[in-house]
C-alpha cells in the first residue's frame, strides 16, 4: 500500500498504489494497473484506488490499454474500483465514483482563542475528516 504524487502526464499507477494525487496546474493522464490478469503487478477485482486533485489541474484516468475510465476535476476526488479483468475474459473494467471535496473552515472566536470544549470539538472534527480521507494529516 503506497501513495503516489503525480509529477507529469502519462504516469503509470502501480498495483500497490492506494492513493494518487496531483497538485499540478494542468490536466494530467494517469494509467491504471491491469486487473487480475494472472501475472504479477495486477490489482485484484474490487480493489480501490483513491484519486485526488489538490490543485487547479485535473486527472484523466485511463486503463492500461488507453481507454478512458473517468475524469477527476480540479480540487476534487474520486475512487476507482476494479470490477473485471482479463481472467474473466473481459478487458479491464474500472468504475469511478466521484466524491466532491467538502470545504472546511475553522475560524477562531473573537478573542483568537478557543475554550477547551471548542478545541476538543475541532480536534474530533479534524480526526473524522482525516479518517474518512477528506483531509490530509498535516
Amino acid at each position: 500500500m503506497s501513495t503516489r504524487a503525480l509529477a507529469a502526464s502519462g504516469e503509470q499507477i502501480v498495483s500497490t498504489d492506494t492513493y494518487v494525487s496531483s497538485a499540478l496546474n494542468a490536466t494530467v493522464q494517469a494509467h491504471l494497473p491491469k486487473i487480475n490478469d494472472g501475472t504479477g503487478g495486477t490489482v485484484a477485482v474490487d480493489a480501490e484506488i483513491r484519486v485526488e486533485s489538490t490543485g487547479p489541474g485535473s486527472i484523466e484516468l485511463l486503463t492500461s490499454l488507453g481507454r478512458r475510465v473517468g475524469h477527476v476535476g480540479p480540487r476534487s476526488q474520486a475512487v476507482v474500483i476494479a470490477r473485471t479483468g482479463q481472467v474473466q475474459a473481459d478487458p479491464d473494467a474500472w468504475n469511478i465514483e466521484n466524491r466532491p471535496q467538502t470545504p472546511v473552515a475553522v475560524v477562531a472566536a473573537a478573542g483568537g482563542t478557543y475554550t477547551a470544549a471548542e478545541q476538543g470539538l475541532i480536534n474530533a472534527m479534524r480526526t473524522c475528516l482525516i479518517d474518512n480521507g477528506l483531509m490530509k494529516a498535516e
